[in-house]
């Protein structure tokens, strides 16, 4: 008896380890369906099943079956109606729940079993098995049992194919938003078409995305993404140039496809020598129309080479990189027209004024100021940007991938050391620590069934020493289970994050941004600071004015005083003391900066809100006037004249 339960056991926990290892995010929702249905109808018996979601208004939807007609159940029939009502009266009881064929309702006349978990909120699944009437009591018992764990597995991959599906949207919406700030951040129509370019073949997802401009009255290429250096005279980009051409000059989109046309006519032998040359199974090729007019600016050409690629899929996120590209072009290229504009009218104006009087006293005013430039002495002033902050200031991470529950602290609250700030769940934790307690309790049971039958006189010696060493595996097992439901406990009181010391919290509006989102482990949930405690200001100094503030502090003890400005109130100016210089140079939005920090002067404190931009001008001792006006003009020459 005790080797058929044991047979039993095994036969259940590989059908739950065959099922809960295709529960991984990576498997697609119909592989994991159908090894869902073949365990079941190995391990139950079941000559029918369906799966049924329960939403939060308590409807009940039928999202899979299989061979529900072999038991009876046709939809719009009186079975199926039935059916209806024996589940909806079931589903008011606790569940897991066997419905036998006495039962009045049942209309299949076998047996059913019914067991149903939590998928998110208010929603729940519910898995129906139709058998054949069971004999045994306690073998049914044991698969509910079963199927419960079943259905848990089967909720847990519903949920993990949900959160990849929503990791999946936020990444590619991070990606165009990326794209939009980095194609609008220069007025440089060269660097607009570099970064729409490669920019935008991220966001395409395609194989090669080329930018083509006007260049007089043709359209030559400008940029190819993944090309630094572009060579002009090849065939394939004279063949590119020819297809933009053709595009530019009609003004329409054009859409190539294994040799057809989006107006279904023949290709032009631009487009048919284009395409053969470079192998492209999709092409895109879509003119930069100037906004508010049908002027052409340019011509943005994207290709795949992968036959599965359709155009629905891609067209939205074309038109999406156009426009942008578009209104990007433009006003770089009004940009650059503006400046070329004023610089031709100031030269102009300069040679009409040549009256030869006028030099004369020109050149006496420009010797006085070089004079005097290189004589009177003035303060060096080295300009930076910055903020004010709090000295003692920390993130809270997300310890793990999980889905934030709760958010207990707002912004702005302050909370003590060791107070809950968020609380964290993972369904996943959730199911390693009841799989983890399940191995638990079945390894005390099967200690205690071994510790009893230890006192059998009737067992052989060779019976014993198996025996003992059966239990002496079972209770390194009970200890190896003991050690990882520690570890599994740790984990699960690490999803409430807490506060690291007193202070207050600086995220704003932490529930709206985070309640119900799944996140990461080390994403940044929010940011807390000491308030009460010491600020000080974090500035930035750009590298080529760093060299002043070096030269400075190397030959002075004395400490650098800071005057700065708040972006709140710039009418009033504070002071501080350089307190510490990095040792190193940080990139910063494109720029080399070196990064400072500085005391502000406890007697005139500004009013402290941590986060406040600051503007800022350190005093790097006595120069003369002329170097202190045009030292900018002295490094351009050094560096790029003399050197």
């Amino acid at each position: 008896m005790n080797a058929i339960v044991e047979d039993r056991n095994v036969a259940k926990r590989k059908l739950l380890y065959e099922v809960f290892r295709q529960s991984s995010h990576n498997v697609p929702a119909s592989r994991f369906r159908q090894v869902f249905v073949e365990q079941l109808e190995e391990g139950f018996g079941a000559v029918a099943g369906a799966i049924w979601i329960k939403s939060a208004e308590g409807n009940l939807v039928l999202t899979d079956q299989w061979n529900l007609g072999t038991v009876g159940l046709q939809p719009q029939s009186d079975g199926w109606n039935r059916h209806g009502k024996l589940l909806s009266r079931s589903l008011k009881a606790e569940l897991p729940r066997r419905i036998g064929p006495e039962s009045r309702d049942n209309p299949t006349g076998g047996e059913i079993l019914l067991a149903s978990t939590v998928v998110a909120g208010s929603v729940n699944l519910i898995v129906e098995v139709f058998r054949h009437a069971s004999e045994d009591p306690e073998n049914t018992d044991s698969d509910l049992l079963l199927l419960t764990h079943l259905t848990e597995i089967a909720a847990g991959h519903i949920r993990s194919q949900e959160l990849e599906r929503v990791s999946r949207t936020m990444s590619r919406r991070l990606l165009h938003e990326e794209f939009t700030r980095n194609v609008h951040d220069s007025l440089a129509p060269h660097r607009v078409a570099t970064v729409l370019a490669n920019d935008g073949r991220a966001v395409l997802d395609c194989d090669r995305l080329s930018v083509f401009l006007f260049d007089g009255s043709r359209v030559r290429v400008d940029s190819v993404s993944g090309q630094a250096v572009i060579q002009r005279k090849s065939n394939a980009i004279l063949a590119m140039e020819r297809v933009a051409d053709e595009v530019a000059r009609s003004g329409k989109a054009l859409i190539y496809r294994g040799g057809e046309r989006s107006d279904e006519t023949e290709p032009s032998r631009a487009v048919a020598e284009f395409a053969a040359g470079s192998g492209a199974r999709l092409l895109f090729a879509v003119p930069l129309h100037d906004v508010g007019s049908k002027c052409v600016l340019g011509v943005l050409l994207a290709e795949w080479y992968d036959d599965r690629v359709s155009v629905a899929d891609v067209q939205e996120a074309v038109a999406l990189v156009a426009s942008h590209g578009a209104i990007a072009l433009k006003n770089g290229i009004h940009h650059d027209s503006i400046f070329l504009r004023g610089t031709r009218h100031c030269l102009s104006r300069m040679m009409r004024r040549g009256m030869r009087w006028r030099s004369v006293l020109l050149a006496v005013c420009v010797s006085a100021i070089a004079v005097a430039c290189c004589v009177i002495p003035g303060d060096m002033k080295v300009a930076g940007t910055g903020h004010l902050r709090a000295a003692r200031r920390q993130g809270l991470f997300a310890p793990e991938a999980a889905i934030v529950k709760e958010v207990v602290a707002e912004h702005g609250v302050h909370v003590r050391a060791g107070q809950p700030v968020i609380i964290l769940d993972s369904p996943e934790l959730q199911a390693e620590l009841d799989h983890n307690r399940a191995q638990v309790l079945q390894n005390q049971e099967r200690l205690a069934l071994r510790e009893a039958t230890r006192g059998d006189r009737r067992l052989t010696p060779i019976e014993q020493i198996q025996l003992d060493a059966e239990i002496a595996d079972l209770q390194e097992t009970k200890t190896y289970l003991q050690r990882q439901t520690k570890l599994l406990d740790a984990r699960a009181d690490s999803l409430v994050v807490r506060a690291p010391f007193d202070g207050q919290i600086l995220t704003w509006n932490p529930s709206q941004r985070l309640a119900g989102r799944p996140v990461m482990s080390g994403n940044l949930l929010m940011e807390m600071a000491d308030q009460a405690g010491s600020w000080q200001l974090e500035l930035r100094i750009p590298e080529n004015q760093a060299g002043h503030l070096l030269h400075h502090k190397s030959r002075s003890d004395k400490p650098m005083q800071v005057e700065y400005i708040l972006a709140t109130e710039p009418e009033r100016r504070y002071r501080a003391i350089v307190a510490q210089i990095a040792r190193r140079t940080e990139s910063w939005h494109d720029r080399h900066s070196v990064i400072l920090t500085a005391t502000p002067d406890p007697s005139a404190l500004p009013a402290m809100r941590d986060g406040a931009e600051v503007r800022c001008k350190i005093h790097c001792g006595q120069h003369p006037v002329g170097y202190v006006w045009f030292r900018d003009v002295v490094a351009f020459v050094y560096s790029h004249l003399l050197f």
